[in-house]
């Protein structure tokens, strides 16, 4: 779905459970990942209803609309790169 609204023709990779400590010293994002690996190693299942029945008039965003928003909102156009730490340096 991605592909299709970015216009791309990405592939995922994944990458080797017993080559990633040795990645995590030169690839630092890498690090914080290996956090986060528990919610791929068994079903990771998750509840709204608690917040269903305290907002029962809230709507849900459809997957794809989501999508979209997030891609048009990083395009260069739509972006408020000033804000970002990294322009001037």
């Amino acid at each position: 779905m991605l592909n299709e609204i970015m216009s791309t023709d990405l592939k995922p990779i994944v990458l080797p459970r017993p080559l990633r400590p040795v990645l995590t010293l030169f690839v630092k994002q890498l690090r914080e990942i290996n956090e986060q690996l528990y919610q791929f190693d068994d079903p990771y299942v998750m509840s709204d209803q608690r917040f269903r029945d305290r907002y029962p008039d809230f709507e849900v965003t459809p997957y794809e609309d989501g999508l979209r928003a997030m891609v048009e909102s990083l395009r260069p156009e739509h972006a408020d790169w000033s804000a970002s730490p990294m322009v001037g340096h």
